[in-house]
């Protein structure tokens, strides 16, 4: 607080809501986007490259299951898993290019609160949809362990 302030700035400095030069704030949050948007842009492809693998081998699975033998029955049930992968890998590289076109966007804008808040709002989308699947991932691990616990105490 400098004393020699008007009490109007004052009154202004000390309730600004980054607590002290906005503008430096601003920069800060617009260097660490930019710095991050490259990031963001290798895993939202690394998640489309990881689409598109699992699809070719859910191609290569359910043609696998059209030959007699014996993945004659298991072939459908790999592709159809890998198809699902498939989706939950492209829907993470879909949720993270939405976050670098806010990123873009904010930067674009050259700091505008309501860029940041849609680039915010996109990242918060891909968090929960990781947290989601990261929950569900746990109680399917678990129960695969029980399972292999009841298996193994069965014999």
């Amino acid at each position: 607080m400098n004393p020699y302030m008007a009490p109007d700035q004052q009154s202004q400095q000390m309730h600004s809501p980054m607590g002290g030069d906005p503008s430096y704030a601003t920069l800060t949050i617009l260097q660490a986007m930019r710095t991050t948007k490259p990031w963001i842009t290798m895993f939202a492809v690394l998640s489309f490259i990881g689409a598109a693998f699992l699809l070719l081998g859910a191609l290569f699975a359910l043609a696998a299951g059209s030959l007699a033998g014996p993945f004659a029955m298991m072939g459908p049930l790999v592709g159809l898993f890998y198809v699902f992968l498939a989706g939950v890998y492209g829907y993470c590289g879909v949720l993270l290019w939405g976050y670098r076109s806010g990123i873009d966007q904010y930067i674009a804008s050259q700091g505008e609160l309501e860029s940041l808040a849609a680039a915010m709002t996109k990242q918060a989308s891909f968090w929960r949809f990781v947290g989601i699947l990261t929950a569900v991932l746990l109680v399917l691990y678990f129960g695969i362990f029980l399972f292999a616990l009841a298996g193994a105490a069965s014999r």
